[in-house]
């Protein structure tokens, strides 16, 4: 299985995902396998019988019916959300708000959030609405970094959910650098919240 590493949204700007928030998160998402291949094609279903196609989904070449999460190919990657698996189908999102079905096979992988969000680096939405925080609660002293914020590249290690809200914590750079040394004194941690509800908070930064 191919190590998740991550998306730096502002290169991305030329593929197709995270323009938008999906209407749902669902579990986590479904890797697509050997994207590389040019000639690789992906049938997405209308039935979890897996009977009727919506579309031979085509790596390489125009997209017509359905568009995944993130799709970057040549990069080796290609994710839909999934909302609900069993062993004979994958329940997924596409074009952020209509539900469809993949074959679960060995051609395909999930991951879970959890491992996603711990093996990535974010970037928040709305930094302003979103600070780091000493302890995953909203009553936690927000972390001071004494200048304003040009790089917001943070590096996720732990997932929790307390009462509901979801959590990650973060190595930051404590100058602003858009790297992190863990190090030296200049790696700071925090936490920030990655999702509200079914609404992601953080970009995910799958092409570093």
């Amino acid at each position: 299985m191919r190590v998740l590493t991550t998306i730096l949204f502002l290169l991305t700007l030329t593929s197709y995902g995270q323009d938008r928030n999906p209407i749902k998160l669902g579990l986590g998402i479904i890797e697509i396998d050997n994207t590389l291949d040019e000639s690789k094609i992906v049938t997405v279903y209308k039935d979890k019988n897996l009977k009727t196609k919506i579309e031979d989904f085509k790596l390489y070449g125009d997209h017509k019916r359905v568009w995944p999460y993130f799709d970057k190919p040549d990069y080796g990657l290609c994710y839909f959300i999934c909302i609900a698996k069993t062993k004979g189908y994958y329940k997924i999102l596409f074009n952020d708000k209509e539900e469809g079905f993949l074959k679960n096979d060995s051609d395909k992988y999930f991951k879970s959030w959890e491992s996603i969000l711990t093996t990535t680096t974010v970037q928040r939405v709305d930094i302003k609405s979103n600070p780091l925080r000493t302890k995953p609660n909203d009553r936690s002293a927000v972390i001071d970094l004494g200048y304003e914020a040009t790089v917001d590249r943070l590096e996720a290690f732990e997932v929790v959910e307390i009462n509901g809200e979801n959590w990650i914590k973060v190595y930051f750079s404590k100058s602003g650098k858009d790297t992190i040394d863990r190090g030296t004194s200049d790696r700071g941690e925090g936490w920030i919240k990655w999702k509200s509800g079914e609404k992601l908070l953080v970009h995910l930064i799958l092409l570093c």
